[in-house]
């Protein structure tokens, strides 16, 4: 089925869109250097910088609905009112001088994209208040030159396929258990090196 044809673009958006700026990681060459001079680095949230895992014990059941429906009732406020982990901010400071996105995965709740986004303002620096990508497709983002700090090994393995680094940030629920006791440490042997312009 032919479509009618639609006005050119460029005549019914106003002149003010060409001056909008993207994020650089929106932007960027099609085939950047393997290490450039700011690398991204995306940061998930839940089981890395926040604690999911305890609020999410507090209010779970024995099935995966039970498990979900308190923290679904709990809507946005059970998201932002998640606590950060004692390594937060030394997990920024490891992170320093790239250019870092948030990169975390809602639930299927509408309520958690909301309490994360509040979670965010609540937490990061200012300038990071608008720097996070929402998905559960995290390895659309992958490219060389990008970095992923992520708990969860699917995510790993799926952003190294895709061509990006991953770095599995330990927790006692993936293969870098052992050490999970200094978590950052893991981070900042896997930037080592690694130039990063906002220092």
């Amino acid at each position: 089925m032919e479509h009618a044809s639609s006005p050119d673009a460029s005549s019914s958006c106003p002149s003010s869109l060409s001056s909008l700026s993207f994020p650089s990681f929106l932007s960027s060459p099609a085939s950047p250097s393997p290490l450039p001079d700011n690398p991204l680095v995306f940061l998930d949230l839940d089981g890395v910088c926040v604690d999911f895992i305890t609020a999410a014990c507090a209010a779970h059941g024995t099935s995966r609905e039970a498990f979900w429906a308190p923290i679904t009732a709990g809507g946005a406020a059970f998201w932002h009112d998640l606590e950060p982990y004692p390594w937060f901010d030394d997990l920024l400071d490891a992170v320093s001088g790239a250019e870092v996105y948030v990169c975390s995965s809602p639930s299927r709740d509408p309520g958690s994209l909301a309490g994360k986004v509040a979670w965010m303002y609540d937490h990061f620096p200012k300038h990071m208040h608008r720097q996070f990508v929402l998905t559960s497709h995290k390895h659309l983002l992958a490219k060389p030159g990008r970095f992923l700090v992520d708990d969860a090994e699917h995510n790993a393995e799926a952003w190294a396929r895709a061509g990006g680094t991953p770095i599995l940030f330990p927790r006692p629920w993936n293969r870098a258990a052992a050490e999970s006791a200094d978590p950052v440490a893991a981070v900042r042997r896997a930037l080592d090196g690694v130039p990063r312009g906002r220092r």
